[in-house]
């Protein structure tokens, strides 16, 4: 999942580049369909592999109780994020004298790194769920 985000970065990287503003263009249009086209095909095959490697997974209901706490606050983290970004662009907009409202491929990263960041917390939850009742 990283991964994914991590590509789809860089290709926006080379977007911005090479067109020298922030606005997407028409005849980068097909290459980010084929892109992401590219990406899924690859997340299809890897986790594949990874399911084929791993077996059967047995989960009692302590990691069901650990993996729901974890989402639960992952959401609420992603909702925050949501909130705070969607508020900034509604105040920037509002007040007279602010610089213009950022353009939609700065909001896309914002959103981007309020993913991110609602990942990375489930993830650390659920590693200090273990941690503290192990």
């Amino acid at each position: 999942m990283l991964g994914d985000r991590f590509l789809l970065s860089l290709y926006r990287v080379g977007c911005f580049i090479r067109s020298r503003c922030l606005t997407l263009q028409t005849d980068i249009l097909p290459r980010l369909i084929f892109v992401i086209g590219v990406i899924i095909v690859i997340e299809i095959v890897y986790h594949s592999i990874i399911a084929a490697r791993s077996g059967v997974e047995s989960s009692d209901e302590r990691d069901k109780e650990f993996n729901l706490k974890a989402d639960r606050l992952s959401g609420y983290v992603l909702a925050i994020g949501i909130v705070l970004i969607t508020g900034h662009i509604l105040i920037r907009s509002a007040i007279a004298g602010a610089p213009p409202v950022p353009s939609s491929l700065l909001v896309s990263v914002y959103l981007m790194l309020a993913l991110t960041v609602s990942e990375a917390s489930k993830l650390v939850t659920q590693i200090w769920y273990y941690r503290v009742n192990a």
